[in-house]
C-alpha cells in the first residue's frame, strides 16, 4: 500500500487535467503522507490542493444537436453537436463508413486522441482526400459536401474533456423524392440501352439479308465462293457465332444489372417509407396521450366544480 508520495519540484499545471487529484488525496489523506504540492516554480508553497479544489470544472452536457432531417442528393449537410462544459470538450465524429474525424478547441492542450491523425479510417490510416468531401469546421461542426447514398446513416458525436466524456447520435436520411427520381432515371437509361441493342441487332441482320439477297458476297468476296466446309469458311462462321454469343452475354449482364438496380431502389424506397410510417405512428401515439391527459383534466375539473356547487347552498 502506498504510504508516501513525493512529487515536489515538478512544473504542475494545476488545471482541470489535475482536478481528480484533489479528491484522490482527500480519500488517501488518512494513510498517505504527501510532499509539498506546489503549482509550478513561482507559485505559493503548498498551494496545489486549494487551487484544484476551487477550480470550476464540469463534464460535457449536450445543449443542442442537429435534428433528424431529410437531405437531397448532391446537397450539403451540416451536423452539429453543441456541449456545455469547462473546459470545452474535444469532439470526435464517427461516420457510418467508420471514418473518424477529430476536433480539439485548444490544440495546445493534448486530449485523449492527440496522437491520432486528424482524419483516419477504422485502421488508423490517414485520409488524404484533397479537397476533403467531409471535414470538421472550426467550431466542431461536421460538414458533408455533395451528400451521396453512402453518407446515409448514423453519425456518432463523441465529446471528451479531462472530467468525463459523453456520446450522442445524429441521423442523416436521404429524401425519398430522390429515390423516386433515381428509379425513373434508371428505367429510362435501361430502356434506351435495350432499345439501342435491339436496333443494332436488327440493323446487322438487315445488312446480312441484303448481302444474301443480292449476292454481293458471292460477287465481290473471293473467299465466299469457296465451299462452306473449307477451313477458311469454318473460321468465319465460328467468328460470327462467337460474336453472337458475346452479344447475348452482354445483353444478359445488362438485364441482370438492371434488375439488381430496380430491386435495390425498391428496397430503399420501402425502408424510407417504413421510417416515415414509424415516425407518423409515434407522433400519433403522443397526440393520443395528450388527448387522454386533457380529457382526464377536464373530467377532474368538472367534478370539482360540481362538488363546489353542491356544498355552496349548504354553507349558506
Amino acid at each position: 500500500m502506498l504510504t508516501r508520495l513525493d512529487i515536489s519540484n515538478n512544473p504542475w499545471a494545476c488545471d482541470c487535467r489535475m482536478y481528480w487529484f484533489a479528491s484522490w488525496t482527500l480519500r488517501k489523506n488518512a494513510t498517505l503522507k504527501l510532499s509539498d504540492l506546489t503549482c509550478g516554480p513561482y507559485a505559493y508553497p503548498n498551494d496545489m490542493l486549494p487551487t484544484l479544489q476551487h477550480l470550476s470544472c464540469t463534464s460535457p452536457r449536450i445543449v443542442y444537436k442537429t435534428p433528424t432531417k431529410l437531405y437531397r442528393l448532391k446537397a450539403d449537410a451540416l451536423l452539429e453537436c453543441r456541449y456545455a462544459a469547462n473546459p470545452h470538450p474535444s469532439i470526435t465524429w464517427i461516420t457510418p463508413r467508420r471514418e473518424v474525424y477529430h476536433w480539439n478547441p485548444d490544440p495546445s492542450i493534448h486530449d485523449v486522441f492527440s496522437k491520432h491523425p486528424h482524419a483516419h479510417d477504422q485502421n488508423m490510416t490517414p485520409l488524404r482526400i484533397i479537397p476533403p468531401r467531409i471535414q470538421v469546421l472550426d467550431n466542431g461542426t461536421l460538414w458533408v459536401r455533395n451528400v451521396t447514398r453512402a453518407d446515409c446513416g448514423r453519425y456518432t458525436c463523441y465529446a471528451s474533456n479531462p472530467i468525463a466524456n459523453t456520446t450522442e447520435d445524429v441521423l442523416l436520411h436521404i429524401d425519398p423524392a430522390d429515390w423516386h427520381n433515381i428509379r425513373i432515371i434508371s428505367l429510362i437509361v435501361g430502356t434506351q440501352s435495350a432499345a439501342g441493342f435491339l436496333g443494332l441487332t436488327l440493323l446487322v441482320q438487315f445488312f446480312r439479308y441484303l448481302l444474301d439477297k443480292f449476292g454481293i458476297l458471292n460477287n465481290f468476296c473471293s473467299f465466299c465462293k469457296r465451299d462452306k466446309v473449307s477451313p477458311r469458311a469454318r473460321q468465319i462462321f465460328q467468328m460470327l457465332d462467337n460474336i453472337e454469343q458475346y452479344k447475348s452475354q452482354q445483353l444478359e449482364k445488362l438485364r441482370e444489372n438492371y434488375a439488381q438496380q430496380v430491386h435495390r431502389i425498391r428496397d430503399n424506397c420501402t425502408q424510407q417509407m417504413e421510417w416515415i410510417q414509424s415516425s407518423y405512428q409515434s407522433q400519433a401515439k403522443h397526440l393520443k396521450e395528450f388527448r387522454d391527459i386533457g380529457q382526464a383534466h377536464l373530467t377532474t375539473l368538472r367534478g370539482q366544480y360540481c362538488d363546489q356547487c353542491e356544498t355552496t347552498p349548504q354553507a349558506k
